[in-house]
């Protein structure tokens, strides 16, 4: 790829200049102007129809206008239970101009889980359509409802005058999983949707675009795809969940359609560079690929250069808290390939990598990530504890009542000040006395040829507590144990080799593109060949009993199992009382059990006959 100009990247990172603003009015105001100006452009693509701008705004004015007579104003919260398309657009656009806040139903979710989330929120009113009223809801007098398509909305003549709404008010909750495993609502205000706008000229969407909609409206990421685009006079090109999930005719329709800057996550990604590696597409109009959402790999980057050299990639952080973009960062070819950086603050953002006491860290050194911002999300609904805990008063503000987001992540500031990102705080584990960051394992597993995806998690009990990585292939060949672990064992130290290893056909993922950590399986562990001759399976049924295990392959290390300097001890003892024999003990920390299989073979064959 082109290295960036440096006249050109100072324009992309010179953002934190406060004098700057914000733009005047919220963000549905914003589009109602830019539709006045450009009535006869393009404003939605779908897959069998287009909206100019006068014909959205006309529609959404419709929406809006039989909203409010149904009690819709500021600070009431309406569903919107309905299928990633144009007519979920305009319903949403409607909802904030009737000065409401949208409540992302996605039909795709459990019908238990919608009921929950409409309940919490407090829904007024949910729009909808029959056929999915009737497969979420069923026959309920617990909520009002609107119909999408009612011919009621349609003869709406929309002169109806809007109420004023503020930067403070609400504008969308955003429903995240919970450790409790209830979800847990984020309220994101007006002032979020716009901040970004002071910008402009986004690196990532321009008003030259062709922009698309690809990601769930029940993730943030989705507000600012659809939204900055329409306001900018830039096509958004909607498509649907099938659409995305087949990636082939994603690809397609980025063709078809011109996109010229997308939204994906790395998985994403992934999956277009190797349609695009077999000659199944060219992507000649891709300008920019913003990624969000996991952390970039150097060998992802590296594909991304050489497919699609023409292409900015473009590695945004963010989060449903924060609100909207945190930091942002330019992936050119003077880009360190070992240190994926995720830029600098944008605009009137501080971002701060502060110790446990909140107190700053030393460029280089790691830290949680916390974000200071006039346009964080206002909290949790209905979660005073959670909100009292994730937003505090910001220690370093000069403002009066300036708050903080404590985001959990783990980062540090590198010495060109861009940060990089080192994974969840949550996802630090101590196997052995190590502290281990997972997301560095998982990294390294990626970098693996046979690897697409690939997730590291911690199982068992604090003293036999293991590794165990759950991995993904292309779909022709699962990636081979034995083979990954060599792999792994050339750049990991050995307490960060996972002992187990589960193949799964892909990893499960949650609406915003991320891996479910909760829905991998528990006990799928794959751990290669399993013991064939009668040492191997005794061998086998030693180290099961001292490390806890359900089973031992014959390309197991006792240590990367889960074992220690006691436990080997153990089975020097056992494997002495068993087998009369005596064997080095680095034979223990070094070797495969069909290594030290056939060492105690070789010691003690009479013995073995015997048996």
């Amino acid at each position: 790829m082109t290295s960036i100009p440096p006249e050109r990247r100072r324009i992309l990172y010179d953002w934190n200049d406060t004098k700057q603003g914000y733009p005047q009015g919220c963000i549905h105001e914003l589009f109602t102007q830019q539709a006045a100006k450009t009535p006869g452009d393009i404003a939605l693509i779908g897959v069998d129809e287009r909206l100019t701008f006068a014909e959205l705004d006309l529609w959404s004015n419709q929406f809006a206008e039989c909203l409010t007579e149904l009690g819709v104003g500021p600070e009431t919260f309406v569903g919107l239970c309905l299928e990633r398309s144009i007519l979920a657009v305009a319903a949403l656009i409607g909802i904030l101009k009737a000065g409401g806040a949208y409540v992302y139903l996605d039909p795709g979710y459990p019908p238990q889980r919608l009921r929950e989330m409409a309940r919490d929120a407090g829904l007024v009113l949910i729009v909808t359509n029959g056929e999915l009223r009737e497969k979420v809801f069923g026959v309920t007098t617990e909520f009002r409802f609107l119909d999408a398509i009612s011919a009621e909305i349609a003869r709406r003549r929309a002169t109806h005058v809007f109420p004023r709404v503020s930067l403070d008010n609400a504008a969308y909750v955003i429903y995240t999983s919970g450790s409790t495993g209830k979800p847990k609502g984020a309220v994101e205000v007006h002032r979020s949707m716009t901040s970004r706008l002071i910008s402009a000229p986004l690196p990532d969407i321009q008003s030259s675009d062709v922009c698309c909609l690809n990601s769930s409206l029940s993730s943030g990421i989705s507000a600012s795809r659809l939204m900055f685009p329409l306001v900018l006079g830039a096509p958004v090109v909607v498509m649907g969940d099938e659409d995305v999930k087949d990636v082939r005719r994603f690809v397609n329709l980025l063709e078809s359609n011109q996109v010229t800057s997308v939204f994906m996550v790395p998985y994403l990604l992934r999956q277009v560079l190797r349609v695009h590696e077999k000659g199944g597409c060219s992507l000649a109009s891709l300008r920019a690929v913003t990624i969000t959402g996991d952390a970039l790999t150097p060998d992802l980057i590296d594909s991304f250069r050489r497919r699609l050299p023409q292409t900015l990639l473009i590695n945004v952080y963010g989060s449903t808290e924060i609100g909207t973009t945190a930091t942002l960062g330019v992936i050119d070819s003077s880009s360190r390939s070992g240190s994926i950086s995720i830029g600098r603050p944008v605009a009137n953002t501080k971002v701060y990598v502060l110790d446990r006491g909140l107190n700053l860290v030393s460029a280089g050194e790691p830290g949680e990530i916390c974000v200071a911002a006039p346009h964080l999300a206002r909290g949790y609904l209905n979660r005073p504890d959670l909100t009292a805990e994730r937003f505090v008063a910001n220690p370093f503000g000069q403002l009066a009542g300036e708050r903080m987001c404590r985001t959990g992540d783990l980062g540090r500031y590198l010495p060109d000040g861009e940060i990089e990102f080192l994974g969840r705080e949550d996802h630090q584990v101590k196997i052995r006395g190590y502290r281990i960051q997972l997301g560095e394992i998982e990294a390294a597993l990626l970098g693996h040829p046979s690897v697409s995806e690939a997730a590291v998690t911690a199982r068992g009990s604090d003293d036999r507590r293991r590794l165990v990585a759950y991995l993904a292939g292309d779909g022709s060949v699962p990636p081979n144990v034995p083979e990954v672990k060599k792999f792994l064992a050339d750049r990991l130290p050995g307490y960060m080799i996972p002992s187990e290893f589960a193949i799964l056909k892909q990893l499960p993922r949650t609406d915003a593109g991320k891996i479910d950590r909760d829905a991998l399986p528990e006990h799928t562990a794959t751990k290669g060949p399993l013991s064939e001759t009668p040492m191997e399976r005794v061998l086998a049924g030693l180290w099961s009993e001292l490390l806890k295990v359900a089973q031992a392959g014959v390309h197991d290390n006792f240590i990367e199992l889960g074992g220690d300097s006691l436990a080997a001890t153990q089975l020097l003892a056992a494997i002495r009382e068993q087998f009369g024999v005596e064997i080095p003990p680095p034979l223990v920390f070094d070797a495969t059990l069909r290594e030290i299989a056939q060492r105690i073979q070789l010691a003690s064959r009479p013995l073995v006959a015997a048996r």
